[in-house]
């Protein structure tokens, strides 16, 4: 035995008998807050070579999965050359250095991943043999640059159909930045993990109807027709999703060889309603909103249909939606502009004194395939109104009622802990990810659930309760449909505006103990109400401190008296 090799076992062996593996159960979803300080980590030193540096990597599993949390000094994007990288993933998946492609010493590569180049090679049972991303299973995100990413690889995978990706309880992981020229861990060193077949909670599948039939279910849906619905020969899969989701309201993007009046007839053979016209639909594009209620109002901006829906007189106000198809790709400049003129005209239509305005409380909902992959800036515009092009657009602004920020529903599929809206079907070679959206004004609105619907993970029996099939949503679309339900938050004695005095906010938020309220009033009383407007407790203040050492662990809606002012915040307590 060499002495290098002798170093690389004594090294395993000690990190090994340190890091201890530990079940866990991860979503892919962009929020690393599931991530447990006690899974597996392993810590790079300082890379002093500059350029990106790699510091941390994360692994657990459960009973599918395996998955891992990289974590790197500055943003950059995974699979795209915004910040320079040529970062490589490397499994040694039967803990053998000697199998499989040779990387650095004490690894023995049976799975390589290039995520610039979006290519991946199974080296079993020979090497250089080239799968896609679909082929392993591999789910990443987000699409957007950020300096933390979550990866999911199942664990029962056979890229090329026949051999088994994990031959071992026991694996190695190297990531290899090669123009960075970073390795983590250095060449010498081997960071080892054994999978843990703890059982973890099992997953519950969400039932697709309502919570509430009154809640306004809206579905965004690119349907990847191209041409249109005419002799689609997945208009058949397209009818069974649309019928199992039955929403109130239907984004649908990619339909540009279909008339609103076409889509309006399917929508009316599909769900048939009782009233005398059936569905109403406007068109813009290659945009169609389909609605079970009247349009008020209509507004084009660039790739994106902006319709003021007449919700009946039960619901306290109106609802304005956004069908967004913003542009491709690499074109960050183009998808910035669109973000930057949908902020200008939202706060345009909601300061009351633009030439088109909305009332207050309108119920704000943007939604359609956004498309986001690239800097991550053009997520934060959406939500904060945090505009680019000042010049063309204004200075932009908070955008929700409440002069806060709107909120992102990140849905979950109905069926499995992940989030992602598209999947490859046409060998482009992009992993998985999240590029149909759903954000709204939660000073108005609850998001009471949300889900996005994949019947290739749906159970038999489970297909056979919602009359689909198990390929109705791969041979409708590359993107799958986006569904989320939403309430009215009642508001008692007040009305919600931004023209009164400047909201105020709290923090922390999430606590567990306190929340500060930031005004220049001082609280005379705060209560703490249920989503629905019901009294759960008195709170105590002090110099305007509401204590919550009295909630349980949840989501309340506080009611807080503060000089002649009354305010409604939503504040989420943890235990």
């Amino acid at each position: 035995m060499t002495m290098r090799t002798s170093l690389t076992v004594l090294l395993c062996l000690i990190l090994c008998l340190e890091l201890i593996a530990q079940s866990g159960v991860i979503t892919i979803d962009e929020d690393y807050s599931d991530w447990d300080s006690n899974y597996t980590t392993f810590t790079d030193g300082v890379d002093v070579s500059g350029g990106l540096d790699l510091l941390e990597v994360q692994v657990t599993n459960d009973e599918d999965y395996l998955f891992i949390k990289l974590t790197a000094d500055s943003d950059f994007d995974l699979t795209d050359d915004l910040v320079d990288h040529e970062l490589w993933m490397i499994i040694d998946a039967d803990n053998d250095p000697s199998t499989g492609y040779f990387e650095q010493d004490g690894y023995g590569s049976e799975l390589s991943l290039n995520f610039l180049d979006h290519s991946a090679w199974f080296n079993v049972p020979s090497t250089s043999v080239q799968v896609s991303y679909g082929d392993i299973g591999f789910v990443s995100a987000p699409t957007v640059t950020s300096n933390t990413f979550e990866i999911a690889i199942p664990r029962a995978i056979k890229p090329n159909g026949v051999h088994s990706l994990f031959s071992s309880d026991t694996i190695r992981i190297l990531f290899d930045d090669r123009i960075n020229d970073d390795q983590m861990p250095d060449d010498g060193e081997v960071f080892q993990y054994v999978f843990d077949d703890s059982p973890t909670d099992s997953l519950v599948p969400l039932n697709l109807a309502k919570l509430d039939s009154s809640d306004v279910r809206v579905t965004t849906y690119n349907l990847h027709l191209n041409s249109g619905w005419q002799g689609a020969s997945n208009l058949l899969n397209v009818q069974t999703v649309i019928q199992a989701l039955d929403a109130d309201v239907y984004a649908f993007q990619e339909s540009s060889g279909s008339s609103a009046a076409l889509v309006k007839n399917f929508m009316n053979l599909w769900i048939p309603l009782s009233t005398s016209n059936g569905w109403y639909a406007k068109k813009q594009g290659d945009l169609i909103t389909c609605s079970r209620w009247p349009f008020l109002e209509q507004w084009g901006l660039t790739r994106n249909l902006a319709t003021l829906i007449d919700l009946p007189s039960s619901y306290p106000h109106d609802a304005i939606v956004f069908n967004a198809h913003l542009s491709c790709c690499a074109n960050d400049d183009g998808r910035q502009e669109q973000v930057d003129e949908l902020v200008e005209f939202l706060l345009d239509i909601t300061s009351q004194s633009g030439i088109d305005t909305i009332p207050d409380s309108t119920g704000i909902i943007i939604t359609g395939d956004m498309n986001f992959v690239g800097y991550a800036q053009q997520i934060t515009t959406m939500l904060t109104g945090d505009i680019q092009n000042t010049s063309t657009y204004g200075s932009g602004g908070p955008l929700d009622w409440d002069s806060t920020a709107l909120s992102d529903a990140v849905p979950l599929h109905a069926d499995q802990r992940m989030s992602h809206t598209w999947r490859d079907r046409d060998g482009d070679g992009y992993p998985p990810g999240r590029l149909d959206f759903q954000v709204f004004s939660d000073a108005v609105l609850n998001l009471e659930q949300g889900f996005v619907l994949d019947t290739e993970a749906m159970s038999p029996s489970r297909l056979n309760e919602y009359d689909l099939d198990e390929l109705d949503t791969y041979w409708a679309s590359d993107h799958l449909p986006v569904t989320v339900d939403y309430s009215f938050i009642p508001v008692v004695g007040t009305t919600i505006t931004q023209n009164d005095v400047p909201a105020p906010h709290i923090y922390p938020n999430p606590s567990s103990n306190s929340v500060r309220f930031m005004s220049s009033e001082m609280v005379t009383s705060a209560l703490a109400m249920d989503l629905f407007g019901n009294l759960v407790r008195v709170l105590a203040v002090k110099e305007n401190v509401i204590q919550l050492d009295n909630l349980a662990a949840g989501i309340y809606l506080l009611d807080v008296t503060a000089g002649s002012h009354r305010f409604f915040e939503k504040v989420i307590v943890i235990r």
